[in-house]
């Protein structure tokens, strides 16, 4: 008896079971990918040593030759069976022939297979048969695959056709042994080839491998090639389980990377993607490169920009990975770490930059296994000061020797090289070799983001940010009269910039921006007569005639600008020398000087400003005004321009600065001044004449806010002021922790102003506020003033203990507070009181136990509260769109993944005129539905379960946009459910039949992004809805045009779902008119 007879024999036993049918049918259709056998040849060819391998495809039949290893009784047993196959024990290998090569029966009943000594056709899945062929095997492996299944000729070579044309460079990327495949269908013929370019080891356990893949495809007229810099980490030890469910060690196991190369250059995948394919981005082929691979690619999307490849373990259908598996989530931290050292190899090699890092290592978005086991490698390597940062001079370094920057290119190329490297590294304490790490990059849209890799270390370093200002103030006298005139030209050209708008003759000059925050005035960069420096602040009466100043400096313009325009030294009088006279002798003799002479020399002052001989600028900045400090009553020259100064004439002061003369140093003009001067001399010498309300707070809140909405703008509402803030507030919390009696000051103060702590705000995406682009949204924000107050510790317990607003209870507090802390202003700060608390607990008890647990004497307080809610919610409703076109014309404004799964077919309509008066009923009042369980989703705005039930069932989890399926690594299907009118806009008589999803959009996460967020065109929409024609038992789609981020853009709508539109825009526009 042959092998072949006794395999056949110990299976027909196996076969007649009742149950063999029922496993066949289980194992064939396991594949969501029917053509996924032709993977399993290549692996199999790839497991037996295999440098080539062919697929010839005919009309009736696919042949497939490979010079591997020849069969053997172990390979005949294993393709006979349903198991593993012969190799379960050794990850590196997929397993030569398991249930994997089953696959084929999807086409043939009967594949027949020439290797070595044996010949023979397998019938019934598992049954071999010895035949006799006339084919000269040539020392190859033969499979031949007749197409006499239950799937037509025609189908099956256009799915196998459709396969192998899909065959690039993923084909062979991680493959160990075969380097060439031929593809041969009809007259077409196609070769991938791989090379190795350069490969060595590093780390001891890892590999470095340049791969070179060429794809010759005469259907085409280019060579296609592609070259990629592969790592590989060998080494790993794993535990998985055999066919008999016990632990096995699987040993010497490896994990890689491929990084994709253009032009030289380390790309990321999706630039590739781009590169390569141009318009046929979304195709399903081109997607593949994102996903994890084993040895070929699964349906996992990876979220990386590199292509990973692991013998993870996967479902039986070899697509998907199994997610709670002890061995993959080693697999995945390796991956990490070989990320990481591949930073480190790619550095030394002077293959990266900072933006190749920040799109490549740090494109994902959220943390899992492999992101973390990355930035601990990472770190690991930073603190073993490896030179892993890229610097602007193509140079890389550890991160003790970086200096980071945000600021442009002439500073750190121009401006830092007039410095000595010795210099700044004695600044930055680091060695003379510092470099510039600049973190300000592009993104997609041109728009400038702070660098990934910056924040990665900024996060565990206490890094050094490049500081001008520190800088500059380093400086003193000795450093620049040690330099020669032409480094002070250069100098001067650095910090001075030609203005755009200059033209012809007139040159407009202005200091460059990244020195707005340094006081030139204080640096001595004046350059004398004799060689000498001094600052602004302590030149004495100079002029630019008088030859004081150094001549040749002045011949330059820049230099004239500086000196004159920003310095305001001005050419020689005898008014303007009085008058600087007089300046220094009131800063000469001091808040302790004569009154009288004090006086008449700002009389002096002040007849020279009258007659135009001196300007306001002169006298900015310089102390020669009196000031009494209120809490103290101490005099001190200051000057008119002092913080808090105030204005105090014969009518007193305001009351909400003078709580605050208790514990603040408030600095008012001294009163004497009114015996000399009037009100308008004061106006004249540019004093502070009233209490300013500081407004610095509204830029603040409308950045935080924007930060947070993206491109949307805020304003106030109604009587409320973001901006609005009190007299002496900033002063008042440079204290880290108020005093009691200061505090209850305070509480005086938000008592009186309660109302403009917290309050409603206009959302924009427009900044003129035009209506249709605005928003009068429920957002409740912090003034300026309520920022202050709920950031700081400054109320008191009982118990002395000093807390922020949010985590103080008025039932904890000192007594002192109960007259001011009312029910509005704990409400705005966040303050716990009794009646919030009981709010709280009775939500918590409705949820779960009803309103009947309540207390009956609390009931009644509650339902008070939920009326008084229900009656606001109904005022804010006043505000929203009159109508549904109304609230889709509002939609236009100005912003600032997985496989593609094209679905043939929609669910029909089969009689549109009778199910849209069964919807026009259903709207006008008629009951949801009944629920029922499908696909899982993830919606992130307050949609009803109906809704998201209606778009599953609709659309199976694709996007209505790009047509995406996005696969969660469990292989559930993961979209948002988004509204195109938010509900809260809507009133409530628009609301009816929201489970009918008129309002709502199935989108994958990156169209809904797009479509809340950025810039978005929607004119005609509703005309397009109102004009579209639902045709009986059609299942096609139906397309709405809109325009996302300068593009047209395609929202396909299933019959069904379009109808509902339809439907509701007609009846709710027919509610509106009447």
């Amino acid at each position: 008896m042959t092998i072949l007879e006794e395999i056949k024999n110990n299976n027909i036993a196996f076969v007649n079971n009742e149950n063999f049918n029922g496993v066949k049918k289980i194992i064939v259709d396991n594949y969501n990918d029917e053509a996924h056998f032709v993977y399993e040849l290549l692996q199999n060819a790839d497991d037996a040593g295999a440098t080539r391998i062919s697929f010839d495809l005919y009309e009736d039949k696919l042949i497939v030759k490979h010079n591997g290893r020849p069969f053997n009784e172990d390979d005949l047993v294993a393709i006979c069976r349903i198991s593993k196959g012969t190799k379960s024990d050794d990850y590196t290998k997929i397993g030569r022939f398991g249930i994997g090569f089953k696959s084929v029966f999807v086409y043939t009943n009967s594949p027949k297979i020439i290797s070595g000594e044996y010949s023979f056709e397998i019938e019934g899945l598992i049954l071999p048969q010895e035949i006799q062929l006339d084919i000269d095997s040539k020392d190859d492996t033969i499979f031949i695959l007749p197409f006499n299944n239950k799937k037509t000729k025609d189908k099956a070579f256009d799915d196998i056709s459709v396969k192998l044309s899909d065959l690039y460079d993923e084909s062979l990327m991680f493959l160990s042994n075969i380097s060439e495949i031929e593809i041969i269908i009809s007259d077409r013929k196609k070769t991938i080839e791989k090379i190795s370019l350069e490969s060595f080891s590093f780390l001891d356990d890892s590999e470095f491998n340049e791969i070179q893949i060429t794809i010759n495809d005469s259907d085409s007229d280019e060579i296609m090639v592609r070259r990629y810099y592969q790592m590989k980490k060998n080494g790993i030890e794993l535990i998985d389980q055999n066919d008999d469910g016990e632990d096995v060690e699987v040993l010497n196991q490896s994990v890689m990377i491929s990084f994709p190369i253009i032009d030289d250059s380390i790309t990321t995948i999706s630039d590739l993607k781009e590169y390569m394919y141009g318009d046929e981005y979304d195709s399903d082929y081109y997607s593949l490169m994102d996903c994890f691979f084993v040895f070929f690619p699964t349906r996992i999307d990876s979220n990386f920009e590199y292509i990973i490849h692991a013998p993870f373990v996967t479902k039986s259908s070899r697509d998907t990975i199994a997610v709670n598996n002890a061995a993959n989530t080693i697999l995945m931290q390796k991956i990490g770490e070989l990320a990481a050292d591949s930073l480190l190899i790619l550095s030394k090699m002077k293959k990266l930059d900072a933006d190749i890092i920040d799109d490549v290592f740090f494109s994902y978005n959220s943390a899992n296994t492999i992101s973390r086991s990355f930035e601990k490698e990472l770190e690991k390597l930073l603190d073993n000061n490896e030179r892993i940062i890229p610097c602007s001079d193509n140079r890389f370094r550890d991160v003790s020797n970086v200096i980071f920057t945000d600021l442009d290119e002439i500073v750190y190329n121009e401006f830092l090289p007039l410095f000595p490297k010795e210099y700044i590294s004695e600044i930055y304490e680091c060695e003379d070799d510092w470099g510039v790490f600049d973190y300000v990059v592009e993104d997609y849209y041109g728009y400038t983001e702070v660098s990934k890799y910056y924040l990665y270390l900024k996060q565990i370093y206490a890094i050094k940010d490049l500081d001008i200002k520190i800088i500059m103030e380093h400086t003193d006298e000795s450093f620049y009269e040690m330099q020669d005139e032409d480094w002070l030209l250069k100098f001067f050209d650095c910090i001075i910039e030609e203005n755009k708008y200059s033209s012809g003759q007139k040159k407009i000059f202005g200091i460059i921006n990244v020195l707005s925050d340094v006081d030139l005035s204080e640096i001595p960069i004046i350059r004398l007569s004799t060689g000498k420096h001094k600052s602004l602040v302590n030149l004495e009466k100079a002029y630019l005639d008088t030859g004081y100043l150094d001549e040749k400096l002045l011949k330059n313009e820049k230099v004239k600008y500086l000196y004159k325009d920003v310095f305001g030294i001005k050419e020689y009088s005898a008014e303007l020398s009085e008058a600087q006279d007089a300046i220094s002798n009131i800063i000469s003799a001091g808040a302790s000087g004569s009154f009288n002479d004090h006086i008449q020399n700002l009389k002096k002052i002040l007849i020279a400003l009258d007659e135009k001989k001196i300007t306001l600028e002169d006298i900015e900045g310089k102390s020669v005004f009196m000031y009494k400090n209120q809490k103290n009553g101490h005099i001190t020259l200051m000057d008119n321009k002092a913080s808090y100064c105030g204005f105090i004439n014969k009518n007193g002061i305001k009351i909400d600065l003078y709580v605050l003369f208790n514990f603040c140093d408030i600095y008012l003009l001294d009163q004497r001044y009114w015996d000399y001067f009037s009100y308008n001399d004061f106006i004249k010498l540019g004093c502070v004449t009233d209490f300013v309300e500081v407004d610095n707070g509204a830029a603040y809140i409308i950045q935080k806010q924007r930060r947070a909405y993206g491109y949307f703008y805020v304003k106030q509402f109604g009587n409320f002021k973001c901006g609005f803030n009190i007299d002496g507030m900033n002063k008042l919390f440079e204290f880290s922790t108020l005093k009691k009696e200061q505090s209850i000051e305070l509480a005086k103060i938000v008592f009186l102003y309660g109302n403009n702590i917290k309050g409603r705000v206009i959302w924009s995406s427009r900044q003129d506020f035009s209506n249709n682009a605005s928003i009068y949204g429920d957002d409740q924000v912090y003034s300026a003033f309520g920022l202050k107050l709920i950031n700081a510790n400054w109320l008191y317990k009982k118990d002395g203990t000093v807390l922020r607003p949010e985590s103080a209870s008025v039932d904890d507090l000192d007594s002192s507070y109960q007259n001011y802390l009312n029910e509005t202003v704990c409400k705005a700060l966040g303050v716990k009181t009794a009646l919030s608390e009981r709010i709280a607990k009775h939500n918590k008890t409705l949820e779960k136990e009803g309103m009947f647990v309540i207390p009956i004497e609390e009931r009644e307080e509650y339902l008070q509260w939920k009326k008084q809610k229900e009656e606001a919610r109904k005022q804010r409703n006043k505000e929203t769109f009159s109508s549904i076109e109304e609230g889709f014309n509002s939609l236009d404004h100005d912003g600032g993944i997985g496989d593609t799964e094209q679905f043939d077919e929609y669910n029909s309509v089969k009689n549109p005129e009778r199910r849209k008066e069964k919807l026009k009923d259903e709207i006008d009042g008629s009951e949801p539905p009944k629920k029922e369980k499908v696909l899982k989703s993830v919606t992130k705005s307050s949609i009803s379960s109906e809704e998201k039930e209606f778009l599953k069932m609709e659309y199976k989890g694709q996007c209505q946009i790009c047509d995406k399926i996005i696969l969660k690594i469990d292989g559930d299907r993961y979209f948002e459910a988004i509204n195109l009118i938010p509900t809260d806009k809507l009133k409530d008589e628009f609301r009816k039949a929201e489970y009918l999803a008129w309002n709502t959009l199935c989108l994958c996460p990156n169209c809904a992004a797009e479509f809340k967020y950025g810039p978005k065109t929607m004119n005609g929409f509703t005309e397009q809805v109102k004009n579209a024609e639902i045709e009986q038992g059609s299942n096609e789609g139906i397309d709405i045009k809109i325009e996302m981020q300068g593009e047209e853009k395609t929202i396909k709508y299933s019959p069904k779902h379009l109808q509902n539109l339809k439907v509701a825009i007609d009846y709710y526009n027919g509610k509106t008119k009447k």
